[in-house]
């Protein structure tokens, strides 16, 4: 991953050129880790989005039972 020009850190700049060459990879290494964070949130978002699409299913389903439409809830 490239080194950025600059990289904030709790609402403070700091310009990486400047850095000691220890200091330069710490940046990348939390480049990095922010990348993998929105992945991780993206697939996050994902799975819910499945969880309640299963869920909301499984719902339709078991109330076609209790209403006494089983051919509807083997549809579902």
């Amino acid at each position: 991953m490239e080194l950025p020009e600059k990289i904030t850190i709790d609402d403070q700049e700091f310009i990486t050129e400047e850095m000691a060459p220890a200091d330069q990879g710490a940046v990348v290494r939390i480049q990095e880790l922010r990348m993998q964070l929105a992945g991780v949130t993206q697939q996050a978002n994902e799975l819910n989005l499945l969880i309640s699409s299963y869920g909301g299913a499984l719902k339709n389903s078991l109330m076609a039972v209790q209403n006494g439409d089983a051919s509807a809830a083997g549809e579902a």
